[in-house]
């Protein structure tokens, strides 16, 4: 008796498995490897910022007036957002930052060894975040700050605070003139004063 047409082999059956798992990896499969090749440049910016973060406070470790610095500190938040161990140091030291500063004596020297542990903590913590291995110790041992970019700001406050209050008239603007008798070093060609 001659095979029907709606009669089905064990092969007709494979064969037609076979071809519907190549029409589903024809449709699905370059949509899945564009959605794993998101996810992994995703995860690789994340990273690239999270080091970006550590590389910014690193460099900038010294001098925490710096702006680059506290747009660094601003961004902690949103990039270690699900890393506790660095929200929770980040947390400490911003409540540090949010103190009052005592004055100069042993309280202020506890508290800025105090500030400096925390930030020391929260880079730490950056670090381990960021998978790289860096000394707790060496944090800040291994710090460089030219003396005189310390001098040149603090002569830069003084001149700033100065010079606002000339302009707000509560500090006078002193001219002092020559004493009398003093040869003037300059050569100019008008005679003395009298």
């Amino acid at each position: 008796m001659p095979e029907s047409f709606w009669t089905f082999k064990l092969a007709d059956l494979l064969n037609a498995a076979i071809l519907l798992v190549t029409i589903w990896a024809i449709i699905y499969g370059p949509a899945h490897a564009v959605e794993i090749t998101r996810k992994q440049d995703a995860i690789r910016d994340a990273v690239a910022r999270k080091r970006r973060i550590l590389a910014t406070l690193m460099r900038t470790r010294k001098v925490s007036m710096n702006p680059e610095h506290v747009g660094a500190l601003n961004e902690i938040q949103l990039e270690f957002a699900e890393t506790p161990d660095v929200i929770t140091a980040y947390r400490a030291y911003i409540a540090n930052l949010s103190e009052t500063v005592p004055q100069p004596g042993n309280a202020l020297d506890n508290f800025l060894k105090r500030r400096a542990d925390l930030f020391f903590d929260l880079l730490h913590s950056i670090s381990k975040a960021a998978e790289v291995t860096i000394d707790r110790h060496d944090l800040d041992r291994l710090a460089y700050v030219p003396f005189g970019w310390q001098t040149e700001q603090e002569e830069q406050q003084v001149l700033r605070a100065s010079l606002i209050e000339i302009l707000q008239g509560r500090k006078p603007l002193h001219f002092v003139p020559d004493p009398p008798g003093a040869q003037s070093t300059s050569s100019s060609p008008y005679p003395p004063p009298p």
